[in-house]
């Protein structure tokens, strides 16, 4: 690895946009449509880029919770391994939730919680709400919103996410590319730190089990979509024959 000012890990649930906003950043890393009902990004990706001046190493690596719970624990590996980057080099993390109305997702509170046990010292956090829909977006600009989503994030987690360390990012088409300035000057303001340890990263049946109403409904959802764009080509293949 080359000499870098620091690097950037990026996490989030599968379907969180992680590698759309790594590449909005510079990668150039595997991102769009799954059609097995899993994460996009099956492995730790690395890049180097140039953010401010600095380089940057961003780091991005699966989601954490499948409907597979072996897929979950291969992914709870993953994670462990790319936050070992941050015993070497100086690091700073952003977490990655999606919109909900202003909730957050059980799924996405366990990915936080796993993430900031796992680290000695404590990281804090820069939270990246993305996807947001445009009826909700003024919605994420007031104070009261992001107070609510934070202090359910510390009394859950114990994660250090404060109100000033929070990026709101509307819901953009695969074409256009939203404006980062807001996220590249927030970055500059996130303490950069290093790991004295790295707990590996565990989850539990039970943990898993927990999950399932949520895990069925991301399945769920993915699978309609494939089945609204298997429709159409269904009709023309009947055409043709």
């Amino acid at each position: 690895m080359t000499n870098v000012d620091y690097a950037l890990f990026i996490t989030g649930n599968p379907g969180s946009g992680k590698s759309f906003i790594a590449n909005n950043l510079g990668a150039n890393f595997r991102t769009g449509f799954s059609m097995h009902g899993g994460g996009v990004t099956t492995e730790v990706q690395s890049a180097e880029v140039t953010i401010e001046s600095q380089r940057v190493l961003l780091v991005d690596a699966p989601g954490l919770i499948e409907a597979d719970y072996q897929a979950t624990q291969r992914n709870a590996g993953m994670i462990t391994d790319a936050l070992g980057i941050s015993r070497h080099t100086p690091c700073k993390i952003g977490v990655i939730v999606t919109d909900h109305n202003g909730r957050i997702q059980q799924a996405d509170l366990l990915l936080i919680k796993k993430v900031h046990e796992a680290l000695t010292p404590a990281f804090e956090f820069l939270l990246i709400v993305n996807q947001i829909r445009r009826r909700n977006i003024t919605n994420y600009a007031t104070r009261e919103c992001l107070t609510a989503l934070v202090q359910t994030i510390q009394s859950r987690t114990g994660a250090d996410v404060r109100i000033d360390r929070v990026i709101a990012i509307a819901d953009f088409e695969p074409e256009q590319r939203p404006d980062m300035a807001p996220l590249i000057r927030m970055l500059g303001s996130i303490n950069q730190q290093s790991a004295e340890d790295v707990k590996p990263i565990v989850i539990s049946t039970e943990e898993h089990q927990s999950l399932g109403e949520k895990i069925l409904f991301y399945v769920y959802r993915t699978l309609k979509i494939i089945a609204s764009l298997a429709g159409p080509m269904l009709m023309i293949g009947q055409m043709i024959m």
